[in-house]
């Protein structure tokens, strides 16, 4: 909450209390600072504020990805148009004009709330892979490319290991495409449950899928791949009563400091060692070997 009169900081905070944790912020460089500190759900910006007023606010809110979605509700006395068609232009979500009643304000926040968690749920399901739950190709991507920037950043190693399920268009073939969903939720399962807390595992498509292990080298990445290949390799699922074997092949690359590799050409690498150990028999893991030379993205 910003607002430069300490009357109505104390008088909005009290409104909200005790369903609402509020910050407050006298001007609008210090609510500036308070966002980046704190990082609020919501914020209740006056427009009438020295060293940088609410409009000000906004169009740095605006200008910054990490505090662009946050919704900011515009409180102010203005009663022109003016104000309030500009305030909704630079990124305000509503507008509401002092004086006020608590039940208002609180109406108002509770659509506002209402309204990110419709788009939270909407931005999850538009990264999550409806058959398995996983993440999918798109979340993948953005993962891959922050833990790629954080390895190079830290000089800390980041792996990759590229994962097929064997045989699927057989269990198709003999046992329909129901056995093929199955054995496809079964081999998520299996990959979810092996993974560690700062692990990550997506559905890459189809029959394939793709996990990233942080601070861990290839050595340790192909002695995970080859663990949870032989795991693999025991597992049988039931479908209609009938017993289906599953089994994959890995391909495991690795970034390591100094290589200056990017997210896409480590994936790239983890890829060709699958191929490679699909080409040489399936059911095993392949490591790609190391490069020193800087790669490129598509």
């Amino acid at each position: 909450m910003a607002d430069d009169d300490a009357d109505a900081r104390e008088a909005l905070a009290l409104a909200l209390h005790p369903e609402y944790e509020v910050m407050s912020a006298a001007d609008g460089l210090e609510a500036l600072a308070v966002v980046s500190s704190r990082s609020p759900d919501i914020i209740l910006l006056d427009l009438m504020m020295p060293k940088l007023d609410g409009f000000q606010v906004l169009a740095r809110l605006g200008a910054d990805p990490v505090t662009a979605g946050i919704p900011v509700l515009v409180i102010s006395g203005r009663r022109d148009d003016a104000g309030k068609v500009q305030g909704l232009r630079l990124g305000a979500v509503d507008y509401l004009e002092k004086p006020f009643s608590a039940p208002e304000l609180r109406a108002r926040l509770e659509r506002t709330a209402r309204i990110l968690r419709d788009q939270s749920t909407l931005r999850e399901l538009a990264r999550t892979d409806p058959l398995t739950g996983l993440p999918n190709l798109r979340a993948f991507r953005e993962h891959l490319e922050a833990e790629s920037r954080r390895a190079n950043r830290y000089r800390t190693e980041l792996t990759c290991i590229a994962v097929d399920l064997d045989g699927l268009k057989a269990i198709n073939d003999e046992r329909g495409h129901a056995a093929g969903d199955a054995a496809i939720i079964a081999m998520a399962e299996a990959l979810r449950r092996e993974l560690r807390e700062t692990d990550f595992v997506a559905r890459f498509g189809g029959d394939e899928f793709v996990m990233l292990l942080p601070h861990t080298g290839a050595a340790a990445g192909r002695g995970f791949a080859e663990r949870v290949c032989g795991r693999l390799a025991q597992t049988v699922f039931q479908v209609a009563g009938q017993h289906v074997a599953l089994g994959a092949s890995f391909g495991v690359a690795c970034q390591e400091p100094g290589d200056h590799q990017d997210g896409e050409a480590l994936l790239r690498a983890a890829d060709q060692a699958l191929y490679r150990a699909k080409e040489l028999g399936r059911g095993r893991v392949e490591v790609a070997p190391r490069t020193d030379t800087p790669a490129h993205g598509h």
